[in-house]
Order: structure tokens, then C-alpha cells, then sequence
């Protein structure tokens, strides 16, 4: 069951029907835990369906929900589809956003906006939200063609919102040529990090390559490794919030989540 969010927004919440009443989309500007701006009717322009997830990080509903979003997030190419997800917090700061979503979406890009400090709670308010999560689908001619996805029990629900009823092809990540390791263990630290992030693994691997990608799918840094080189890493120029590195190996790639506060 969903938490209606009573303490801001109680004048607000509607039926669990329609969580917002819009139909056609409300432009809006915000700020991402990873320090980049985002414009909704600038993706829009672009061609793009959007799809906002709104939610607080203590919501049952929404954490139960974290692994179906972030699987449809992979299976619509992971932002560079025809499909752009973003999450819209509400009453929560960047920190708390970050850590939710290393927790509930590590390995995953996934763009996020905290209601406190990027602006999450305005645009909550301007789509009436009352019930989180409420998941909509916005077309790229502003039409709200999906006012509440819901319910969801699995991946497929998504699927069933995007592909069967509103014709939206799946789409692959972007591939890297290597497969992505599921059985080497490799951690990053300390994390959250201030300066310097290091690689640690407990098994023999050769590192050949590391990049760190920001919420937004952008490369800040890339780094070719040697077999001398140390696995230490000066993150200090890069803003605060979640990066993926990945870390392309020997034997595949591995993708690490971590915080620069």
C-alpha cells in the first residue's frame, strides 16, 4: 500500500486513481543530487517521453518498488532511449536522497532531485502529488499520458505502461563490449568519499581502465591503468553527489556506486 504524505501535503492528496490531475505537463526546472540541471520541456524538445518517479526516501512503497523501477530504467536504455526517468523527492535533503538511491539503485544511473535543496517539493506541489510513489509518463508533446502507473508488482508493470499501452520500444543500455562482471568482488572506499576513492578487491583481477560517470550519464573522468599504477583516485574537483564508476577489468566490467560529499 501506498503512504499518503499527509504532514505537507494532506490538502492535496488525491485518489489513489489519479494521483495527479493533470493531463498536460507543468514545465519545471530542478537541481539533481549530482549538482546538474534539469528542465523537463527542454527534454521533452528532444523528443523524449519522461518518466517521474515521485517519492520520499522512508517510503515503504517506493523501497518496494526501487528494484521494478530501476530493471524498466535498464530495460529502456538506461536514459539514452526513448524514455528519460527521473526521481522527484519530496522533504528530503541531497545526502539522504544519495544514500537511498546507492542503496536502492546502485550500479544504476538513475537521475534523482531531493525536495529540499533541488527542488523536488515545488514540483510536487505543482502536480498535486498526495500518494507516493506515483510514477506518470509524460509524452513528448506534454501530454500526461499516464497520471498514476500503479499498481506495481514487477518490471512487467512498467512494461505494460510504456510498450502495450503507449508503444514505447524497449532499448539496451549502452554497451561497453565487455560483460559486466557478476562474481568479482570489488569495492570502493572510503564511501562517501571527500578526496580520494580507492579500488579494493579481494581477488587477483588486471584493471585496465577506470570512468566515472556522473546522475546524468556524463564521463567526468577516464583513466587508462597500468599494472603499476596505484588504484587511488583524486575525486575532489567533482561536485557533490552519487557516481558510478566503472571499472573494466581483464575478465569484464564492473560498475561501483559511490558519494563525493
Amino acid at each position: 500500500m501506498r503512504k499518503l504524505f499527509t504532514t505537507l501535503f494532506a490538502a492535496s492528496a488525491l485518489s489513489l486513481s489519479a494521483q495527479t490531475s493533470l493531463t498536460t505537463a507543468v514545465d519545471f526546472t530542478v537541481t539533481t543530487t549530482g549538482s546538474q540541471s534539469f528542465d523537463l520541456f527542454d527534454k521533452l524538445a528532444e523528443g523524449k517521453y519522461v518518466l517521474v518517479d515521485f517519492f520520499f526516501v522512508t517510503c515503504p512503497a517506493c523501497i518496494s518498488t526501487a528494484p521494478y523501477y530501476k530493471a524498466s530504467f535498464e530495460n529502456y536504455g538506461c536514459n539514452t532511449g526513448a524514455v528519460y526517468f527521473i526521481s522527484v523527492d519530496v522533504g528530503d535533503t541531497d545526502a539522504e536522497v544519495n544514500t537511498f538511491e546507492s542503496t536502492h539503485f546502485s550500479g544504476a544511473n538513475i537521475p534523482a532531485v531531493s525536495g529540499l535543496e533541488g527542488g523536488g517539493d515545488a514540483v510536487v506541489s505543482t502536480y498535486g502529488i498526495g500518494a507516493f510513489p506515483t510514477y506518470i509518463l509524460i509524452a513528448p508533446n506534454g501530454d500526461i499520458v499516464e497520471q498514476d502507473m500503479w499498481p506495481i508488482s514487477s518490471a512487467a508493470d512498467f512494461t505494460n505502461y510504456l510498450t502495450t499501452q503507449n508503444g514505447i520500444a524497449q532499448q539496451a543500455c549502452a554497451a561497453s563490449g565487455i560483460n559486466e562482471l557478476e562474481n568479482i568482488h570489488i569495492s570502493l572506499y572510503p564511501n562517501p568519499v571527500v578526496n580520494t576513492v580507492n579500488i579494493a578487491s579481494l581477488q587477483e583481477i588486471n584493471i585496465t581502465e577506470i570512468s566515472i560517470v556522473n546522475m546524468v550519464g556524463q564521463t567526468v573522468l577516464t583513466k587508462n591503468i597500468s599494472s603499476t599504477d596505484v588504484l587511488s583516485f583524486d575525486v575532489s574537483d567533482l561536485s557533490s553527489g552519487m557516481y558510478v564508476m566503472n571499472i573494466t577489468t581483464d575478465k569484464g566490467v564492473k560498475k561501483e556506486t559511490f558519494i563525493k560529499q
